[in-house]
């Protein structure tokens, strides 16, 4: 059984193990990792001009931007116009998430009560993530494959809980309460994902990029994974030139190459190759700008991707 399984399995005994009685009881935050269940770094705000979120996001995402911009071109990677985001800024998202939360809650006592009533499932998921994070650590000492592993599974197995589609059913929690365990579930995947950049980072010093001849597709797969999923596009492209060495190689599989070619192209230039990104519009995904709109199929061929109209198929109706 592979980690990320068992995590689930531990998830969801722990679900189950809960009854509906004390679904919204929870203690008096005591240490700071309650304080945090508790969302409490978002009474400030509640506190303050209601419009100071909006304010200091904006102004957070124009400083984060620039930045990454100038740290870019530094480094002599073109760039045509980097869309505002956070790009790795820890205070930019954490931002970015108050606002969401404050469009959910337009008061603090409503998040506080919807708070008590997400946290009972919410501590639940932490506690197995965490007790299986203590229980099989990402020692250095390992061997790469079973090392990465155990670096990639509890992001994964939160990421898969971020994604649910059943959560409500599976919780009984409302729409508005899906939203903030979801809101929650994301602040710890950040959390993991700064920490696994700077795990692999060590790795790649001391053992180069994992070779899939090696290692196999699966620790090749988790070493991927850490990069997709930073929000640092100096990093992403930086990892790229890396992985596109491999990929002529044969030592990476060109489909997942392709996933993270078009996430740092679609950031630098506006537009992406291999129709693999996609932008939540008007409620709807829609695929991304293309460099070829009247040969993408051919090229996703080329890379072992299917057609792009059967993977549009498969998104959710919604965003």
């Amino acid at each position: 059984m592979s980690m990320v399984s068992k995590m689930s399995l531990w998830i969801a005994i722990a679900v189950l193990s809960m009854g509906n009685e004390g679904r919204a009881a929870v203690d008096t935050p005591s240490r700071p990792s309650d304080c945090e269940a508790k969302l409490c770094f978002m009474e400030e705000f509640y506190n303050s001009d209601p419009l100071r979120i909006k304010r200091d996001l904006e102004e957070r995402k124009k400083i984060s931007t620039e930045n990454a911009t100038r740290s870019l071109r530094s480094s002599n990677i073109s760039v045509t116009s980097l869309e505002q985001g956070c790009y790795a800024d820890g205070e930019c998202i954490r931002l970015m998430y108050a606002d969401r939360i404050y469009d959910i809650y337009p008061t603090w006592a409503e998040l506080q009560s919807d708070n008590s009533a997400v946290n009972l499932y919410f501590k639940g998921y932490m506690d197995a993530v965490e007790g299986l994070e203590a229980t099989f650590p990402a020692d250095r000492k390992l061997k790469t494959d079973s090392y990465l592993e155990r670096l990639v599974a509890p992001e994964q197995v939160l990421r898969n809980l971020f994604g649910k589609g059943d959560l409500s059913t599976e919780t009984r929690l409302t729409p508005k309460q899906v939203k903030l365990i979801r809101t929650k579930l994301f602040l710890e995947i950040d959390k993991r994902d700064r920490k696994n950049r700077t795990e692999l980072d060590d790795l790649i010093k001391r053992a180069g990029f994992p070779k899939q001849s090696e290692y196999g597709f699966d620790t090749v797969k988790n070493a991927f994974l850490v990069v997709q999923h930073s929000s640092d596009i100096e990093y992403q492209y930086k990892k790229l030139l890396d992985i596109e060495e491999n990929v002529k190689i044969g030592e990476f599989p060109e489909r997942l190459y392709a996933l993270l070619f078009d996430r740092v192209q679609l950031a630098l230039t506006g537009k992406q190759r291999y129709g693999t990104q996609f932008l939540c519009r008007a409620g709807k995904y829609v695929v991304a700008p293309l460099e070829s709109p009247g040969t993408v199929d051919e090229i996703r061929s080329k890379a072992g991707l299917g057609l792009l109209s059967q993977y549009a198929a498969q998104l959710p109706q919604g965003c």
